[in-house]
């Protein structure tokens, strides 16, 4: 399947089921409590406490919902998947997991290399002329590696496991096969798509009171479910 297909059949998909759609949109204004508050001048510590508590539990479930995505689009399935929401907490604290160690690595690479390199403790103009390489290494290191993240929670969709997430040989082996340059090239589409979306959603909130909610339903449903089921499609040509 072409990128192109890949990304027409994802488009569709969140008009699979509007009344899922609507739920998943639910649960990712829910997931943003404290982003969606303070646009209604909700300025209270107590409460913006108390929804930074519940948004982090929902993103949970959004998070471990959207490796259900994706293990649907791997499965080439249109069927959007129900909501289990003891999984859907485990799942999500596994992709956090995932994503976590797939930060840390870079990190800790970027770190040795400064000190290999003597970028930490050199004089001014060397700690500039090192800082300019380690610059352009940070960037290749961490979009190699967010090429990896996203092959490796495709891995996790598939399997339920952490350890094949985070099998580096098997990832990157993937990830060949799918093509590196197919992987860059999926992730610029789908930010264009999601982009669109959300400027459409911008347009949305203008609408007094109500529209920044009905926006933050629409934009977040869909993305969940067009991304989840492009990167599921994606990772089924492995």
């Amino acid at each position: 399947m072409s990128l192109i297909e890949i990304i027409k059949n994802s488009i569709k998909y969140p008009l699979n089921d509007y009344t899922k759609f609507l739920i998943v949109g639910i649960i990712s204004l829910i997931a943003g409590l404290t982003i969606v508050l303070p646009q209604f001048q909700v300025t209270d510590t107590i409460i913006l406490s108390i929804a930074g508590i519940i948004s982090l539990i929902f993103a949970l479930i959004l998070g471990g919902y959207s490796l259900d995505v994706i293990k649907k689009g791997i499965e080439d399935s249109d069927e959007i998947p129900d909501f289990n929401i003891v999984e859907n907490i485990v799942n999500g604290i596994k992709s956090v997991i995932v994503s976590i160690v797939y930060l840390i690595i870079p990190t800790i690479i970027l770190i040795a290399l400064a000190v290999v390199t003597g970028a930490i403790g050199a004089s001014l103009d060397n700690i500039l002329a090192s800082l300019g390489i380690l610059a352009i290494v940070a960037i290749i290191i961490y979009i190699l590696f967010g090429i990896l993240e996203i092959v490796g929670l495709a891995r996790l969709a598939k399997t339920g496991s952490i350890s094949e997430a985070l099998s580096f040989g098997e990832v990157f082996a993937d990830a060949k096969s799918i093509g590196i340059i197919n992987i860059i090239a999926f992730i610029i589409l789908v930010a264009i798509i999601i982009f669109i979306i959300a400027l459409i959603g911008g347009i949305i909130s203008l609408i007094p009171y109500i529209g920044f909610i009905i926006a933050t339903i629409l934009v977040g449903g869909f993305s969940v479910l067009f991304y989840g089921k492009a990167l599921g499609l994606l990772y089924s040509q492995v």
